[in-house]
């Protein structure tokens, strides 16, 4: 088990440029007003009124799930 958490430390010392750019760019794309607003008419389309919290954690649920993936990609290549 430290072998394998010693080879994930690795891969995410090695990787943390790229870690740290795919955080930026996912954060520029997910967290940018023009997003929240079409997420927030979507929503109210469905009848469904969001506060700002509300989208803001609908938001970081979705940025989350897709930084996760991202990065699990990226340290296999």
């Amino acid at each position: 088990m430290a072998k394998s958490l010693n080879t994930f430390d690795r891969q995410i010392t090695e990787n943390a440029f790229q870690i740290a750019l795919i955080a930026g760019i996912l954060f520029l794309l997910l967290g940018h007003p023009m997003l929240y607003n079409f997420v927030d008419s979507l929503f109210e389309k469905m009848g469904i009124t969001l506060g700002d919290t509300m989208l803001t954690i609908i938001h970081s649920l979705v940025f989350t799930i897709v930084f996760f993936y991202t990065i699990k990609f990226v340290v296999m290549l």
